[in-house]
């Protein structure tokens, strides 16, 4: 199951003077997880509400609570399959039809070192080190990298 960087940290640290507003696809993608996670939150004192479903939580001992959790879970789940069989088929139908998606390889883009193109040109001729033009630019020293290598811009070496 796929879960932002830091989300098991968050559910973790999560204390009594927290609130947690949301809605109940965002915090869990699967019925067991979410009445797990809430039930883990609710027993160290957190009140949990999920401001689209309009459903505040401060205890699972209601059995119409608890079940009213469990059918909003299991709506949000059979939601995002539906929408993830129907960009298969339109996926699959754009693939029959030969048409293909994304950028062409080679392609470049616009950038956001393009502002900055004539001062990397001139940084880079004079031998001015990636690392500390993206200090001064304030973006970073990989990407600037990458722009460098892709724009054929050639850094002289000492």
């Amino acid at each position: 199951m796929f879960q932002p960087i830091g989300f098991r940290e968050i559910i973790q640290t999560v204390g009594e003077s927290h609130n947690v507003s949301t809605e109940t696809s965002r915090i869990s993608r699967t019925v067991v997880e979410l009445l797990t996670i809430v039930e883990d939150w609710l027993k160290r004192g957190v009140r949990v509400v999920f401001v689209i479903q309009n459903l505040d939580l401060r205890d699972l001992s209601n059995p119409a609570t608890k079940l009213t959790l469990q059918i909003l879970s299991v709506m949000a789940e059979h939601e995002r399959g539906i929408i993830s069989q129907r960009t298969r088929e339109a996926l699959r139908i754009l693939k029959e039809r030969g048409i293909k998606l994304g950028k062409p390889f080679g392609v470049i883009q616009n950038s956001i070192f393009d502002r900055y193109k004539d001062k990397i040109k001139e940084w880079c001729r004079l031998g001015f080190p990636i690392n500390c033009q993206a200090r001064v630019i304030k973006l970073s020293p990989t990407g600037l990298r990458h722009y460098v290598r892709t724009r054929r811009i050639y850094v002289k070496r000492h």
